[in-house]
């Protein structure tokens, strides 16, 4: 079932106000069960993606605190960007993970000091994994963010119509390309990516075996 953004910017109010903007809003255009990719593109591609391209970012510095107790643990880093950051930050390592604690060291006057090395939970960030009670993952939003709901409703017409094309070009799932994305977004009023944010996305993507050229 598809939904206009009418009714997915209603959604986003009513659940709100249930819960005081507190907590995420699952997407309901995830992709879950029936993936266009896979799990491993939905968790670790499409969160960084979806934020590059569609989230209209305030700049309130709400993400560099723990606003929420899913976020109480901080930022969880990779080996490779808890290696980059520690030369600027105090890296802390707790049941086997890197985090970075907060509120991060690494913000000034609500700007990343080390913005070109923030690490891909703070790229994807509001669109985040969400795990259900069967143990399925959906992409999610934070509801606290203010340009959350934005994000929220463009993300989800993007996946409506991301799963519609894979439909008409007759493709398995596997065989959507990071140019079938690319084209689509041009639909959705995109953020202009600098080249460096670019790359990042598209070596991520490479890394998950999507076709980047």
């Amino acid at each position: 079932m598809n939904y206009t953004a009418a009714e997915l910017g209603s959604s986003w109010d009513e659940n709100g106000a249930l819960h005081d903007f507190s907590g995420v809003m699952v997407i309901t255009s995830s992709i879950g069960g029936s993936s266009i990719w896979g799990p491993a593109v939905q968790s670790a591609f499409l969160p960084l993606y979806l934020t590059a391209m569609f989230h209209k970012c305030r700049n309130c510095g709400k993400c560099c605190r723990a606003f929420d107790s899913k976020l109480a643990r901080g930022v969880e880093l990779t080996a490779a960007e808890a290696h980059t950051l520690q030369s600027f930050c105090r890296v802390t390592r707790r049941a086997g993970k890197h985090l970075l604690k907060y509120p991060c060291a690494l913000q000034q006057n609500h700007k990343c000091t080390r913005y070109i090395h923030r690490p891909f939970c703070c790229r994807a960030f509001p669109v985040v994994n969400e795990s259900g009670p069967d143990l399925s993952v959906s992409l999610a939003v934070f509801m606290a963010c203010p340009a959350g709901k934005g994000t929220y409703v463009t993300a989800s017409l993007f996946l409506q119509e991301l799963r519609q094309l894979a439909r008409n070009l007759g493709h398995i799932d596997r065989e959507l390309s990071f140019a079938d994305l690319e084209q689509l977004k041009t639909k959705f009023d995109p953020n202009s990516v600098s080249p460096a944010d670019m790359e990042y996305i598209k070596e991520t993507a490479r890394q998950l075996g999507l076709e980047t050229e």
